[in-house]
């Protein structure tokens, strides 16, 4: 096996264990993995479509428990090229999730590749273009809220 067959195999294995078991810890509300995270079936299809088309840098708003973020990383990790990067906004990962999510991701060692931007996405994304950031993908889970920034008065 190869470095990248290595590095895509524990990622599967991370997602796998994610599947069967769940996170190592969930917020307070019955269900909550089960109705926040992005089912495996669907995991496979956005790894299977971002290998075909050879994604080298991602961005994804929202982390949650990590279910698509794994699946993203898995197929950076397969497409293998040189500087993958997967760029996640999710201002809500330590307050709401208490990071299992992002502690996954680095239990799959994506954290090499991965960098987690703690502000909302309405303010990260504008920042990335600012920084010259071109993605090959993007994902968007349009069941959770956005990241908006509450404003006073409004």
């Amino acid at each position: 096996m190869t470095y990248t067959d290595d590095r895509a195999t524990r990622v599967l294995e991370v997602r796998r264990r994610l599947a069967r078991e769940g996170p190592p810890r969930t917020r307070d509300r019955g269900g909550d993995f089960e109705t926040v995270t992005v089912p495996e079936k669907h995991c496979d299809q956005r790894r299977d479509l971002m290998v075909s088309e050879g994604a080298e840098k991602v961005v994804e708003v929202g982390l949650a428990y990590t279910s698509s973020a794994l699946a993203i990383g898995e197929a950076l990790a397969t497409v293998n090229h040189p500087l993958p990067r997967h760029v996640i906004t999710d201002p809500f990962q330590g307050r709401e999730y208490s990071n299992a999510g992002w502690d996954l991701l680095r239990s799959a060692g994506l954290d090499s590749i991965a960098t987690l931007m703690l502000t909302p996405s309405s303010i990260a994304l504008p920042r990335l273009l600012t920084e010259g950031f071109v993605a090959d993908a993007a994902f968007v889970d349009v069941r959770v809220p956005m990241h908006h920034p509450r404003r006073s008065g409004a």
